[in-house]
C-alpha cells in the first residue's frame, strides 16, 4: 500500500491548474476562492471586483494567446460561461461549493 498525504481543497486545485499548465489565474476575493489563490502564488493573478469580470478577464487573456484558471464560489456567470464555450476557449474554471447558510444564495 502506498502511504502519502491527503491534499486540502486548496491543495488540490493548485495542482490541477499547475498540472494543466495554467499561465494567469483571475478571480475576485471570496470566501473559498481566495484560501486557493493564497496556494498558487508563482502564477500571474488578476483580481477583479466580481466572477463575471474574472470570467471576462480570463477570456482576454485566452483570446491573446494563454490559458486562463478560474476560481468560482458561484453559478451567477451563465452568459458569459456560454460566451466562453461558444468561442471555444479552453478556460479552466474551479467551482467551490458552498454550504448552505450565511453566504448561500
Amino acid at each position: 500500500m502506498i502511504k502519502g498525504s491527503v491534499l486540502s481543497t486548496a491543495e488540490a486545485a493548485a495542482n490541477g491548474a499547475r498540472l494543466a499548465a495554467v499561465d494567469i489565474t483571475c478571480g475576485h476575493p471570496a470566501p473559498f476562492s481566495s484560501d486557493i489563490m493564497k496556494v498558487i502564488k508563482n502564477i500571474p493573478h488578476i483580481e477583479t471586483d466580481s466572477i463575471s469580470s474574472a470570467l471576462n478577464a480570463a477570456i482576454g487573456a485566452e483570446l491573446g494567446g494563454k490559458r486562463a484558471f478560474i476560481v468560482s464560489s458561484s453559478v451567477t456567470p451563465t452568459e458569459d460561461m456560454f460566451t466562453t464555450s461558444y468561442m471555444r476557449l479552453p478556460v479552466i474554471l474551479c467551482n467551490v461549493s458552498r454550504s448552505p447558510g450565511m453566504f448561500s444564495i
